[in-house]
């Protein structure tokens, strides 16, 4: 796994790469770090290198620092320093590789609200609760949300198989003999199978939810919801079923919280 921690206070760095790599030599796994000092840095890296986790620091300084290398604890130090906070760094990451996992570090609450709210973030770590329990707890659970993003729903359109990754289906609708899906990236993919065959494939999975007769949705995807719709990530609204309103949003805001506490 490559992971990024991008953070303005080398100490901090050090204290998160050491955890990080305690938790390589415990379960016997490989992770490569790299540190930058900056936003900017670590967004003009992000355009020839892709990590799979990135810690994020919320705020960051503006003081400037070097591009020296620096070996300690096998972490690269690269770019110097602008003042781009971390939200706006995630944001503009979010867009070139939204496949990346965020964890954002904080030295106060008061600010978690704004990454929470962005459909990039995976979760938030408070600096002065940072033990290696937190730490191996994170790294589980981020390990686990990868191997979910590997798994494919597969399925034959006629005589054509059709593979499509689950974790970039943002929903899909019933139309006819079809179903319509609509990808992470906006995409759309029409496919000739049943929408109950498809219900059944996908009853397992714990992100997807029936919210119509013939919608269901990647609640991961899900940026708001009232009373009457759910609204996705693209901006689409999506009907929520009346008679069993209160039944789907008890099992969206059961999802919710549990993503929050990281137990899916």
């Amino acid at each position: 796994m490559k992971i990024a921690i991008v953070e303005d206070d080398r100490r901090d760095a050090d204290i998160l790469a050491a955890l990080i790599r305690q938790y390589e030599e415990k379960h016997l796994t490989e992770l490569q770090l790299a540190y930058y000092p900056s936003g900017e840095a670590f967004l003009a890296a992000s355009a020839f290198e892709t990590y799979q986790l990135v810690f994020m620091d919320i705020y960051m300084s503006g003081e400037k620092r070097g591009g020296q290398t620096d070996g300690t604890g096998g972490i690269s130090r690269i770019g110097g320093h602008d003042g781009m906070d971390g939200i706006e760094t995630a944001r503009r990451l979010a867009a070139s590789q939204a496949d990346s996992l965020i964890v954002f570090l904080t030295a106060s609450r008061d600010d978690i609200w704004r990454a929470v709210g962005m459909h990039a973030c995976f979760d938030y770590v408070e600096k002065e609760s940072l033990t290696f329990e937190r730490m191996e707890k994170l790294l589980d659970d981020v390990r686990r949300r990868l191997h979910m993003q590997a798994r494919m729903l597969e399925f034959y359109s006629g005589k054509q198989k059709v593979r499509l990754s689950l974790s970039k289906i943002q929903y899909l609708i019933s139309h006819d003999k079809y179903i319509i899906f609509t990808m992470e990236d906006g995409g759309e993919q029409r496919c000739r199978v049943t929408f109950s065959s498809i219900c059944v494939m996908l009853e397992k999975e714990k992100r997807f939810l029936l919210c119509n007769r013939g919608i269901m949705v990647n609640m991961d995807y899900i940026r708001k919801a009232d009373s009457e719709s759910f609204e996705m990530s693209n901006g689409i609204f999506l009907p929520i079923r009346r008679r069993s309103h209160l039944e789907i949003m008890k099992k969206y805001n059961d999802y919710q919280f549990a993503k929050l506490n990281e137990e899916l």
